[in-house]
C-alpha cells in the first residue's frame, strides 16, 4: 500500500542576508509568497510491502511523486550505505551481508521546492523534506531448513511436503518424482506445501525438491519411500477351503487376484480341494486404477491343500499301519508307518525308485510294481520274489490291481487279460490268465472300477461293455460265468475287502451292497439326481465307502448304509477319479487330509 507523506515546510533564513542591501526596485509585495506548511509527497518502491525479505542481491526501482513541486535531490540510506541521487526515478541494488540475517532499515529521504522564484527558492533554502523507511531482512535460502519429507495421508496416499520460507513465493521450489515427472501442489497448510502421488503403490521411489536460490543457482534436496510390494500368505480354513491373503500396506492399492478377485482389500476366501494345485497370481495397481492402468507388481505362487504325502502306500487294517514306498536310495525303500504318516514331498525329498504298492488286509504280503516287474515283499518288507509282467507297464495302475487275503495278486493287463499270480505259499498253482467276455468291445473305456476279486480269491466280477459278469475262478484253472446282469444294474463294481461274500455295485442314483455270487440285494442307498457313481475304495479301518458322482465325493457308512458326508468336486468331474480313503485319511494328488472331524 502506498503511504502518503505530508511534508513540513521549513523556511530557512540565512543569517548573512541581514547584512545585505537589496535593490527593491525589482521586488514588490506580490513577488514574495508565503509557502504552505504542508504538501503531499509520495515515494514508491517496486516492492509494495513495508517489510521486505530479500534472498540475495536484489534490485529495486523507486519513483518520487512531488505532486507539482520541483524535485531537488534525495539520499538512500541502509546499513553503511549513504547514496545520494538527483532524479525522481531510478533503481538501486542491495547486496546483503550473507552473515547477517537481522532486520535493518532502508530509508529514502528526498527534497522538493516550490519553484516560486523567491530568494529562499533561488538559494534552494526553501525545501520540502520527504522521507520513508522500510524494514529489510536477508534470508539465506541455502541454509534454510525446508524439511523436505514424505508421509502417508489419512486416505492412504503417499505424499511429499516441504516448508517454504514464509516470505518467499512458492514458485522458488519445484518437486519432481524421480528426475523428470513434475508434481503439482495438492494442498497448502500455512507455509507447508503438499504433493500427493496417487500413482505410487510400492517399491523404491525417490523425490527431489529443487529450490531456486537465484536466477543462476539451484539447490536440491531428496527424500524417498520404499514400501514393499505384497507377498502371499495362504492358510487353510477347512479341508476344502483356504484364505488367500497378501501382506497389507499403508499405501492404498488396487489388486487383481487371478480371475477371482479385484478391489482394494487384501484377502479372499477360495475353494481349495485337497491335492489340487492352485496357481495364484496377484497384480498390484496404484489407487487411481482404471481399466487401462498397467500393473506395478506381479507375484505368483502355487498352493496345494493338504499335507504332502507324495509316496505310494498300502494299508493293513489288521496291523493298523501303512507301508510306504518312498523314493530313497536304501533298497527297497519300503517302511512301516503309523497312521500319522510323515510329510513327504517327492520333488524336495525324493530320489531313487518307488513302487506302485498293494497289500493284503493282514499285512503279511505286499507287491511293489516297478516297471514291468512284480517285487513280492513279506511283512518284514524283504524282497523275497520277483515276477516279470507281460503287459506294458503303463497299463498297470491301482484301478486294476488287487491283493486277496490268501496271497493272490491280480492285475488287468492291457485292459483285456485278467491275470492272477500266486504270491503266497500255496504250491498248487503259480499263475492263471483268462480273457473275460467284454461283449466284443475292443477295450473297456470306462476308467474306473470294472474288475474286482473277492477277498478269498474265489470270484471275479468284471464289467463288459453291456453286462456285468461274475466268474468262478476258485480252481485257478477255469473261469466259469456263474452270473450276469445288464450293465445298467452295475455301472461299477468292487469286492468288499471286509466281507468275502459281498460286492458293492453302483447304478444310476444308487449305491448297493449285493451278495456274491448270486447278486442278491442286501442294502441300498438312493441319492436322487447324482447319476452314475464311480467306486474309489472301502476304508477297511472305518468301513466307509468312498464313491464319486459327477459333482461330489460321497462318504457312505456301509454299516448303516447312509451318506455321512460329501464335498464338491469344484466343477471338475475328473477330480473324482483319483481319491482314496484309508484310515479316514483322504489321499489325493500326493497329499493326505485328515477327514476324521467330518466322518463321525
Amino acid at each position: 500500500m502506498r503511504t502518503k507523506k505530508g511534508m513540513i515546510l521549513t523556511i530557512l533564513l540565512i543569517s548573512c542576508l541581514q547584512s545585505c542591501i537589496y535593490d527593491t526596485s525589482f521586488m514588490s509585495e506580490v513577488d514574495i509568497k508565503k509557502p504552505n506548511t504542508y504538501h503531499q509527497l509520495d515515494i514508491t518502491l517496486s516492492s509494495t510491502k513495508d517489510s521486505i525479505v530479500i534472498f540475495g542481491p536484489t534490485n529495486f526501482n523507486f519513483n518520487v511523486n512531488t505532486y507539482g513541486l520541483r524535485f531537488n535531490a534525495g539520499v538512500l540510506k541502509y546499513l553503511n550505505v549513504n547514496q545520494p541521487f538527483e532524479q525522481s526515478t531510478g533503481s538501486f541494488t542491495i547486496n546483503p551481508d550473507i552473515k547477517n540475517e537481522n532486520w535493518f532499515d532502508l530509508t529514502i529521504d528526498f527534497y522538493a521546492c516550490t519553484g516560486s522564484g523567491s530568494i529562499a527558492d533561488r538559494l534552494k533554502a526553501e525545501n520540502y523534506l520527504g522521507s520513508r523507511t522500510w524494514k529489510v531482512r536477508y534470508l539465506n535460502l541455502k541454509t534454510f531448513d525446508y524439511h523436505f519429507q514424505n508421509n502417508i495421508t489419512a486416505d492412504s496416499i503417499a505424499q511429499v511436503f516441504w516448508i517454504k520460507p514464509k516470505e518467499a513465493p512458492s514458485t522458488i521450489g519445484v518437486v519432481y518424482k524421480g528426475y523428470s515427472t513434475k508434481l503439482t501442489v495438492t494442498r497448502v497448510s500455512g507455509d507447508t506445501l503438499f504433493y500427493s502421488d496417487n500413482d505410487y503403490c510400492g517399491g523404491y521411489q525417490n523425490y527431489e525438491l529443487n529450490v531456486s536460490v537465484n536466477s543462476n543457482e539451484q539447490i536440491e534436496f531428496g527424500t524417498n519411500i520404499n514400501y514393499p510390494y505384497p507377498e502371499f500368505i495362504i492358510t487353510p480354513i477347512r479341508f476344502d477351503s483356504c484364505l488367500v491373503t497378501w501382506t497389507p500396506s499403508p499405501i492404498k492399492r488396487y489388486y487383481k487376484l487371478s480371475n477371482k478377485y479385484a478391489g482394494f482389500g487384501n484377502s479372499f476366501k477360495d475353494l481349495a480341494l485337497p491335492g489340487v494345485d492352485i496357481n495364484y497370481n496377484l497384480s498390484t495397481y496404484p489407487a487411481n486404477y482404471t481399466s487401462s492402468s498397467s500393473y506395478r507388481a506381479y507375484i505368483w505362487t502355487t498352493y496345494v491343500q493338504g499335507v504332502k504325502a507324495d509316496y505310494n502306500w498300502a494299508y493293513s487294517n489288521v496291523k493298523d499301519k501303512f507301508v510306504l514306498s518312498k523314493a530313497i536310495p536304501k533298497y527297497p525303500g519300503l517302511i512301516w508307518s503309523d497312521y500319522s504318516l510323515p510329510p513327504y514331498d517327492r520333488k524336495v525329498d525324493g530320489f531313487g525308485v518307488e513302487y506302485l504298492l498293494v497289500g493284503n488286509n493282514a499285512g503279511t504280503h505286499f507287491v511293489g510294481i516297478l516297471n514291468n516287474v512284480l517285487h513280492v515283499f513279506d511283512e518284514n518288507l524283504t524282497d523275497i520274489r520277483q515276477i516279470t509282467l507281460e503287459s506294458r507297464p503303463e497299463t498297470v495302475s491301482l484301478y486294476y490291481v488287487q491283493m486277496t487275503d490268501n496271497g493272490c495278486f491280480v492285475c488287468f493287463n492291457n485292459y483285456r487279460e485278467f491275470t492272477m499270480y500266486n504270491i503266497g505259499s500255496d504250491p498248487t498253482w503259480q499263475r492263471f490268465t483268462f480273457m473275460p467276455n467284454l461283449d466284443n468291445a475292443s477295450t473297456i473305456t470306462i476308467p474306473m472300477t470294472i474288475t474286482s476279486l473277492t477277498a478269498d480269491g474265489h470270484y471275479a466280477a468284471i464289467c463288459g461293455e453291456k453286462n456285468l459278469y461274475i466268474y468262478d475262478v476258485s480252481d485257478h484253472q477255469h473261469a466259469t460265468i456263474v452270473f450276469s446282469t445288464p450293465r445298467s444294474n452295475a455301472y461299477s463294481v468292487l469286492a468288499n475287502r471286509l466281507n468275502k461274500s459281498e460286492l458293492i455295485v453302483t447304478a444310476k442314483d444308487k449305491i448297493e451292497v449285493r451278495s456274491c455270487p448270486d447278486f442278491q440285494l442286501k442294502k441300498q442307498l438312493v441319492l436322487n439326481g447324482m447319476g452314475d457313481f464311480n467306486i474309489m475304495n472301502v476304508d477297511s479301518y472305518s468301513n466307509i465307502l468312498l464313491v464319486s458322482s459327477s459333482s461330489y465325493y460321497h462318504f457312505i457308512d456301509l454299516g448303516t448304509m447312509k451318506e455321512i458326508f460329501r464335498f464338491t468336486l469344484g466343477g471338475n468331474p475328473y477330480y473324482g477319479y483319483d481319491g482314496r480313503l484309508y484310515r479316514k485319511q483322504f489321499f489325493m494328488g500326493g497329499t493326505k487330509t485328515d477327514m476324521t472331524p467330518y466322518l463321525k
